[in-house]
C-alpha cells in the first residue's frame, strides 16, 4: 500500500510540475479600405500562441460616442477581414478585433473611420508604380 501511495504522489507531482503553455495573442495590424456611404471593408492581421485554441474570433463594431458593440464572426486565421454594410453615411466607427479563446476574451486595440457622405464615392484606389526597366548592358566590345 505504501508503494501505491508514494507512486500516486509521484505522479501527481509529474503533473502538477508540467507547466502549460499560456496563450497570448496581439494584434499585428488593423486598417480599413473600400470605405464608402454605407460600407466598409476591414482587416486585420493576429498573432496567436495557438490557432486551434480559439474558438471564434472576428470584428466588432460600434458608432462613436455608442456604449455597445456589434459583433461579426469570421474565419480563426492569422490574416481576417470582414465588409460592414447598412452603416450610416457620414458618421465616425470604432472597429476592433475580438479573439475569445481558452475560456476567456480579449478586445484588441481599436481603429476608426468615418463613413462617406450620401451619394459619395471613394476615391480610386490608385495602381501602384511598376518598377522601372533595368538599363540594358552594354554589349561588350569585341577584341
Amino acid at each position: 500500500m505504501r508503494r501505491f501511495i508514494c507512486m500516486f504522489v509521484a505522479i501527481a507531482t509529474l503533473m502538477a510540475c508540467e507547466k502549460e503553455e499560456e496563450f497570448a495573442c496581439r494584434l499585428m495590424e488593423l486598417g480599413a479600405e473600400q470605405i464608402g456611404s454605407t460600407t466598409a471593408t476591414v482587416y486585420a492581421t493576429v498573432d496567436a500562441t495557438d490557432y486551434s485554441q480559439i474558438g471564434q474570433m472576428g470584428f466588432c463594431i460600434r458608432r462613436s460616442g455608442s456604449e455597445s458593440y456589434e459583433w461579426y464572426t469570421t474565419k480563426t486565421a492569422r490574416s481576417i477581414s470582414y465588409t460592414f454594410e447598412d452603416l450610416t453615411p457620414q458618421t465616425t466607427y470604432e472597429y476592433a478585433v475580438f479573439v475569445m479563446a481558452v475560456g476567456d476574451s480579449w478586445i484588441l486595440p481599436s481603429h476608426k473611420f468615418i463613413t462617406l457622405a450620401a451619394g459619395e464615392e471613394p476615391e480610386p484606389t490608385p495602381d501602384p508604380e511598376p518598377d522601372p526597366e533595368p538599363d540594358p548592358k552594354p554589349d561588350p566590345e569585341p577584341d
